[in-house]
């Protein structure tokens, strides 16, 4: 299995040497971080050192962004996501990343503002802004309204997803999934099991047929995130652990951000779940192992806030 992962970091480490500012080391970084490394540490340490000479390049930014929070440093996500605020506050990417960690700081209100500023003033299309507000309202387990949200622009989508047990017309596609998934999601939590698991399995067999005439499909952080999904929606706690064990230490593919999933309460349902919740506390030893790790690297580098350590709990 190394072999050919390590022959593919040489010619990556090659390209790199004769073109140093060609940007592959954004490549390598995530070769890192991806099975069979899972190595969060020195794929942050890559992308912070090209950092240097420009600190308000904004892919950078954004991959550090995504890695601090997977390496659960809110503090240091604040830090990147503040500078690419000041490179490039109204690209669209920047605003994602802006939810992301409103997200993570448990800021939901702060962003159900934000978005609806992109609406009014910034031409956010009506769909996406109802795809957005939605999850906020999730998150803040104000269900009725969620459901509310989505339904103003995906009305159609959930009318067929409440015929289903009666009609089965639902076509299930790339598109669509996500709403589906998340409406299956609300009407289990209003009780209403038998139409969430139709949902579910029409979900999971969509994504089974991609795999099926894909193979890329079969494979990838994509892949890892609708297979968790599917599990969850389906109920099975057990399998739910046995996939993120599988994703995190035997894979350990760190690209499916499953650590920033988990501290956003995603399967929170399955805490009661001793298996699911075993699991759960592994990830969070192992990933402050490597955050350890990387705080250690950047006081030495100088570039750390000694603030930090008090905000994390770590004084």
């Amino acid at each position: 299995m190394y072999g050919r992962h390590e022959e593919a970091l040489e010619m990556v480490d090659e390209v790199i040497r004769s073109d140093p500012a060609g940007g592959r080391y954004k490549l390598k970084s995530r070769m890192l971080r991806s099975a069979p490394y899972g190595d969060d540490v020195e794929g942050f340490k890559l992308i912070h050192r090209m950092l240097k000479p420009n600190q308000f390049n904004r892919v950078d930014l954004t991959h550090l962004i995504m890695y601090s929070m997977d390496l659960d440093l809110p503090p240091l996500a604040q830090k990147y996501l503040n500078l690419a605020q000041l490179k490039a506050q109204d690209n669209p990417q920047i605003l994602n990343r802006t939810i992301e960690v409103n997200c993570f700081l448990g800021k939901h209100n702060e962003n159900i503002d934000l978005i609806t500023i992109w609406a009014n003033d910034k031409g956010m299309d009506p769909k996406e802004k109802a795809r957005l507000l939605t999850w906020e309202y999730f998150h803040l387990d104000d269900y009725q309204r969620a459901e509310e949200t989505l339904r103003s622009e995906y009305g159609e989508l959930l009318n067929q997803c409440d015929a289903i047990t009666d009609i089965p017309q639902l076509k299930i596609d790339f598109d669509n999934r996500g709403m589906v998934a998340l409406y299956a999601t609300l009407v289990r939590d209003k009780g209403e099991t038998g139409k969430a698991e139709i949902l579910a399995d029409l979900i999971c067999a969509f994504q089974q047929s991609r795999k099926e005439i894909l193979p890329s499909a079969a494979s990838g952080p994509d892949k890892d995130t609708w297979d968790m999904n599917c599990l969850a929606l389906k109920g099975d706690g057990d399998g739910l652990a046995a996939k993120l064990d599988s994703i995190f230490f035997i894979d350990k593919n760190r690209l499916t951000d499953v650590f920033y999933a988990l501290k956003l309460g995603a399967y929170q349902e399955f805490e009661s779940n001793p298996n699911f919740l075993n699991v759960k506390n592994r990830i969070t030893k192992e990933t402050h192992r490597q955050r350890a790790e990387v705080i250690a690297y950047l006081k030495e580098e100088g570039d750390w806030d000694p603030a930090w350590d008090k905000e994390l709990g770590l004084e």
